[in-house]
């Protein structure tokens, strides 16, 4: 019996647990993006159009890709959208980023700042946490 509650306690445990572990989240590493496995919600686009990167540009992007520059936050669109830049060797910025949506910065750590309507974050990657979030529109 005793066993019985430790099991189910341990378990409760486990379960009540696993939300705030899954939501923490960060902008790929440059290890991930160099070895092509970041997490696929993440797509490459350019800095300039916001359009998604050609094939051989995203190529030259990876190859370039020497460390993380910027974490910036808007939910301009309603959308919460993260835009993770980084830069090459040189410290040049690489003219794109890796964007994901429905997500929100978790400031617990202070990490995040505002600059004209964004959030940024400009620490170590990993200390840009945000967290998932389902952005609604605003009701009409």
């Amino acid at each position: 019996m005793m066993l019985i509650k430790l099991i189910t306690g341990f378990i409760d445990f486990i379960v009540l647990s696993f939300p705030s572990i899954g939501c923490a989240n960060t902008c790929p590493s440059v290890q991930e993006i160099k070895h092509g496995t970041w997490d696929r919600r993440f797509q490459v686009y350019d800095s300039d159009s916001g359009e998604k990167l050609s094939r051989s540009r995203l190529k030259d992007i990876l190859q370039a890709v020497d460390q993380f520059a910027l974490a910036e936050w808007s939910n301009e669109h309603h959308t919460g959208e993260v835009h993770c830049y980084y830069r090459d060797k040189h410290g040049s910025n690489l003219e794109a980023y890796f964007g994901s949506s429905h997500y929100q910065p978790d400031n617990t750590n202070k990490a995040w700042y505002a600059v004209t309507g964004y959030m940024h974050c400009a620490h170590h990657a990993s200390d840009c946490v945000f967290k998932n979030h389902i952005v609604q529109a605003a009701k009409r």
